[in-house]
Parts: C-alpha cells; structure tokens; sequence
C-alpha cells in the first residue's frame, strides 16, 4: 500500500528466507499461480491460509463499486472526509486532488493503478454513503462468488482481525475483477492520463521502471503491503498464448514480490508448455468386438490432446483408464459416444477425454452368409413341410 518512496526506505531492512517453488527460490510465503487458459493449479503454497491480503483487498472494492456506478464519466469531487486519517494509518494516497473534478473511471485508476486509499474512501462514500455499508456489500460479494475463507473490515485493506483472505480466495476475487470488461481495462493497463492530464503510473510498472525488472509479459495486476502481509502481489502475464496469474504474499523485503513474480513466470513460461500427452491417431482403447468384420476395434484420437506439462516432462507417467462401453456390436452407431478416458499424469487425472466410435463398422460377412444359408434352410423347410401336408390331404 505504501507509496514507492515510502518503499526505499526500508529497502534493506528486512532479511527472508527463500522458499523452494518447483525450481524456482521464492521469498513469498504464500502463493498460487493458475494457468488461466484451463483454469488450473500450476503451482501452489499454502494457498488456503488466512492472512492479510493489505491493497489487494482494493480488487474488492472496485468490484463493489462499479456494480452500483451507472455512469463511469460522471463527475465527482473528492472530500476531505476521505483523507482523514489516511497520514495516521500511513496508507497510500492517488494523483487526484480533493480540489478539482475527476470522473469516477478517474477514482477507479487512482485505486488500482496507485492503491490509492483516498479514492477507496471516495468510493465507499459515493456508491454506499458510508464505509459500514460498504464492507457489508464486500462481504455480501465476497460469498456470492466462493470466497468462503475471506473476511473484510475496511476497503483499504488496513491491517485488522477481520480483514484477511487466502491466496486461492484472491485468485478468484481477481478472476471475477477480470470478467468485468471495464475492471480487465483498469488492472491491465500500466499507464493512464486523469481528467485533469496527470499521468500515472501502475505500481507494478513503477517497480519494474525503479529496480530494473524486464517483464515484458506482464499485463497487470494489484500489489499491496502492510506490516502483517507483507508485500502481496496479485498479477496475471501472458506468452505466446498462455496466461498465467500468480498471487503471492508475506515478502517482508522490497521488492521481493515482484522479484517473486519474474523468477515463477520466467521458469514456467521458458520450461513449460502445452504437450500432447496422447498424439493425433494414436490409440486411445482397443475393445472387443462382436458380429463384426474385425474381433478387435481400436478407438484413436482425432486430434492431440494436450496439456500443460514440464517440456521434458517423463511420457512414462502418463497413464490412462478407459470407463464405457466394452464391446462393440451391429446395435452401435457411428459417432456415438461409448465412454471416457481418464488421462492421468503421476497418479493424478490432469483430463477426462470422450471416447466416440469416430470410424464405420462393418458386419462380418461370414456371418452374413450363414445367415443367409439359414433362412434360405427354413424357407426350404417350410415349402418342404407344406407340400407334404398338401399331398397328405389329397391322398385322404
């Protein structure tokens, strides 16, 4: 929450042990980091433990806010309600000025862009008329969309007994921030000109400028900080088509939570990837067949089924299981959905892939041909029968 400058200061005082993260040494305590494409769980630590979240609890309370905002180029002011107590609790301050007109997509960037809390107060005001009501809302929000492990006191994110969240609870609360195509143009942009013509800056982007951290895939996102969460950063960054979003927590050493963000998203963004754990027309289940033209059908794949995988991740520890029908008959249809193959990766099920008769089946023909024999066999026996039943009642 701290503004940069505030931020030198304690540039060395503060020493973190740094944690293993599959490759990678993280100082971060807590984090989860989510492939967005399939919405899954690439990495995690201790991504349900209630902690302090500090600003990200901003991404709250913009998405409480524009829900009761009719008109974004509505004028405002800011008052001096909003800026008391802001220099006592030593919390973070926007661009815009009490003095002059801003709009409210002005008070939403100041928010994000600059964890301004003059502009969650100004918010809070606005849309809900005082701040009681509103962290209401934001709780009321909070369970409608699953954060079941989340509690808010304030919308500033000051550090209290009741505001704390999870890792996993941010992810969603940025998740749903992200389907708001107003909130996804806010948390992505990293530069931005108010009303009045002040340019600022993203706090992400100040850190990358300041300590010289390249991150040219990185979108967006909220950093944070207070004493009891540490540096918190909730972020998403895409390469080459796959967008990744990290949150991370308790990093007690600037800028350990953007360094954190570079070394998880360098290391999976360079050593991973989507591979096909099964290849176009490779077989995916032999069955039985029965009356047919063949004893066995093998079932392959249309396509590559992929997934996202270490690049030289072991092909041994993909293993499948086939849960349908067993044996193909006449009574099968083609293009019929037969079954499912569960596709799991070290014991673990990574896909659940249909499995559909995808080719013609064809009777066989010798059975067609006793078949044939046989009725031909029954209709010469019925004539047989009937001629001598015929012939019986002329004689009498």
């Amino acid at each position: 929450m701290k503004k940069l400058s505030v931020l030198l200061i304690i540039l060395f005082l503060f020493i973190t042990i740094p944690v293993k993260a599959d490759g990678v040494d993280i100082e971060s305590n807590n984090a989860v980091l989510y492939n967005l494409n399939d919405n899954t769980i690439v990495y995690e630590k201790n991504k349900d433990k209630k902690v302090s979240i500090a600003s990200l609890t901003k991404l709250m309370t913009a998405l409480v806010a524009i829900e009761k905002i009719d008109d974004l180029n509505q004028k405002i002011r800011l008052e001096k309600s909003d800026y008391d107590k802001l220099l006592k609790q030593d919390a973070s301050r926007s661009s815009l000025k009490k003095d002059k007109e801003y709009t409210y997509m002005d008070l939403l960037y100041g928010l994000i862009l600059e964890s301004g809390a003059d502009c969650a107060n100004a918010l809070a005001r606005l849309t809900y008329k005082n701040e009681n009501d509103f962290v209401k809302a934001m709780n009321k929000k909070a369970k409608e969309i699953g954060m079941n492990n989340t509690s808010f006191a304030n919308p500033i994110g000051l550090d209290d007994k009741n505001n704390y969240s999870t890792m996993e609870d941010v992810s969603i609360l940025l998740r749903e921030d992200l389907k708001n195509d107003t909130l996804r143009q806010i948390i992505t942009t990293l530069n931005y000109k108010l009303t009045d013509g002040t340019e600022i800056n993203h706090t992400i982007y100040d850190y990358m400028k300041h300590f010289k951290i390249d991150m040219p895939y990185m979108e967006g996102g909220k950093t944070g900080y207070e004493i009891e969460s540490g540096y918190a950063l909730a972020s998403i960054a895409n390469k080459n088509g796959t967008t990744l979003m990290l949150i991370t927590s308790k990093v007690d050493k600037i800028p350990g939570h953007v360094k954190d963000a570079k070394k998880i998203y360098d290391y999976y963004f360079n050593n991973y990837s989507y591979s096909p754990v099964i290849k176009e027309g490779e077989t995916l289940v032999t069955l039985n067949a029965k009356y047919l033209s063949k004893n066995k059908i093998e079932i392959k794949s249309d396509e590559d089924i992929l997934y996202y995988l270490k690049n030289d991740y072991d092909k041994s520890d993909i293993k499948t299981e086939y849960k349908g029908t067993k044996t193909i008959t006449l009574n099968n249809k083609y293009n019929q959905k037969l079954g499912k193959l569960n596709i799991y990766y070290k014991d673990k099920l990574i896909k659940t892939y249909p499995v559909v008769l995808n080719q013609r089946i064809y009777p066989n023909p010798f059975i067609i041909l006793g078949a044939i024999i046989t009725y031909a066999l029954i209709i010469l026996s019925t004539f047989v029968i009937i001629r001598k039943i015929k012939r019986s009642k002329t004689m009498v």
